[in-house]
């Protein structure tokens, strides 16, 4: 384990500088999504000459390549503040916290209010509960 431990308040605090990161990050999965349908879709053109399909998967590839660096700029970014991108796809940002003696992952998603769930560090995100107080937002699990 390398990072701050973090409160719950503390977590908080930092949701609106990460809104931007996890935001980015879902829109280069979209589109890493995006480009690699259109991958698979020239794959099984039969339209198109060889050369013709070959350029344009290279074009495709090269766009996926820009979006994974500027996924890997977002990881970078939350590194100094001691959290990290979880899953790009859904913006998911984790932290490390404390419970009842004992070190955690808090988490946040882009739509929570604040960081209110967390779950042990051997689990996964769809094991989160919510963080004592919380359980008003306990309906709002993955």
């Amino acid at each position: 384990m390398k990072g701050k431990i973090f409160t719950q308040a503390e977590a908080s605090r930092a949701i609106p500088y990460l809104k931007r990161i996890a935001t980015d990050a879902i829109a280069s999965m979209k589109l890493i999504q995006r480009h690699g349908r259109a991958i698979a879709n020239l794959r099984a053109d039969d339209v198109l000459s060889q050369e013709e399909r070959e350029e344009a998967i290279r074009q495709h590839e090269a766009k996926i390549e820009i979006l994974e660096a500027r996924i890997e700029d977002c990881r970078k970014e939350l590194e100094p503040l001691g959290c990290f991108l979880d899953d790009p796809e859904r913006g998911i940002i984790k932290f490390y916290g404390e419970m009842d003696s004992r070190i955690v992952y808090f988490t946040w998603k882009p739509g929570e209010p604040r960081v209110a769930f967390w779950h042990p560090m051997e689990k996964t995100y769809s094991d989160r509960q919510p963080i004592d107080g919380d359980e008003m937002l306990a309906g709002n699990t993955p």
